[in-house]
């Protein structure tokens, strides 16, 4: 009965991984267009440059900015972030539900019949959203070697401590927030020398206005386009709260490890925390889904960003 929640589960989970490279991948593109539109833009209006040189540049330009919007756009318009956290979602509920069952929490406490009666419909209910959104899981069963990652009924709690809470602490939790935490780092990093650069050029347009002015807007859409396609806010919530997780966790274990809590306590109050913090993901990653930019502005004017990479959740 396990086997099949768990290859349900890992099937949703590559569904997710799939949506999210997807997700990656156009954003990334945006980026590289903007950066393009950007500097073709200031290039058209360089003063040294040929009418014919010129008129390259700012074709080029228009014609980068035109592929940023479409690539936003086309990322929105079919919905693949959107999918990518519902998938997400589904993913981690049912792995949850794996382990409550294994422990025989709440109704799982019944007889067996009984608990994978209540197994198989709240499974049905976890799903619902996402077949609605028309998504679908991916085929990805464990394979004759199994998962070393999936529960067995009944379940042991020095098990449950070492491929769940361990797991989720270390190989989860703790990687990911220094993982936000150094991108942040990088992003701000990158702002911060934009911003210089631009002072710099800035007082070189007092004494040349004509070879810089364009360049200043240049270096203010790309550091614009940079520290949105990092999404610096949505990555400093999550280092924040995957670092917090941790603790929430390891004084969970620490509470077991002092006695007068059974197996089944532990694993429904692990579970409801790891479920809330889920929850305030999803909705903070919906909150961090941009709305698609406006249309492609002229050669030389500053460009929009493009919508910002997501970080992937679940272990």
């Amino acid at each position: 009965m396990i086997e099949q929640a768990w290859n349900e589960y890992r099937g949703w989970a590559k569904r997710s991984g799939s949506l999210q490279a997807k997700t990656g991948r156009g954003n990334f593109a945006a980026l590289v267009a903007v950066i393009i539109a950007a500097l073709a833009g200031a290039a058209a209006s360089y003063p040294g440059a040929s009418e014919a040189i010129s008129r390259a540049f700012a074709c080029a330009a228009v014609v980068a900015s035109g592929l940023a919007v479409y690539f936003a756009r086309e990322i929105l318009a079919v919905g693949v972030e959107s999918g990518w956290i519902r998938a997400r979602a589904t993913a981690e509920a049912t792995k949850s539900e794996c382990f409550r069952f294994a422990a025989g929490v709440g109704d799982y406490a019944a007889p067996d019949a009984a608990a994978i009666d209540a197994f198989i419909r709240r499974r049905q209910a976890i799903a619902a959203a996402a077949v609605s959104a028309s998504l679908t899981p991916e085929d990805d069963p464990a394979g004759a070697k199994g998962d070393p990652r999936r529960p067995s009924r009944p379940m042991t709690d020095d098990w449950y401590l070492k491929n769940r809470l361990d797991d989720q602490i270390v190989g989860f939790y703790r990687r990911r927030a220094g993982e936000n935490e150094r991108a942040c780092g990088w992003l701000q990093m990158i702002s911060f020398a934009a911003g210089a650069i631009s002072v710099a050029f800035g007082a070189a347009a007092a004494f040349y206005p004509e070879r810089f002015a364009e360049g200043i807007a240049a270096l203010t859409t790309i550091a614009a386009a940079v520290t949105a396609y990092g999404l610096i806010d949505r990555r400093k919530y999550l280092a924040a709260s995957y670092a917090a997780m941790a603790t929430n966790l390891e004084r969970m274990k620490e509470r077991y490890a002092a006695g007068g809590i059974s197996l089944q306590a532990l694993v429904a109050a692990a579970e409801d925390l790891m479920e809330s913090e889920h929850a305030a993901w999803i909705d903070q990653m919906t909150k961090t889904i941009r709305p698609a930019p406006p249309p492609p502005p002229s050669a030389g004017a500053s460009h929009g960003a493009p919508q910002g990479a997501a970080d992937s959740k679940g272990g």
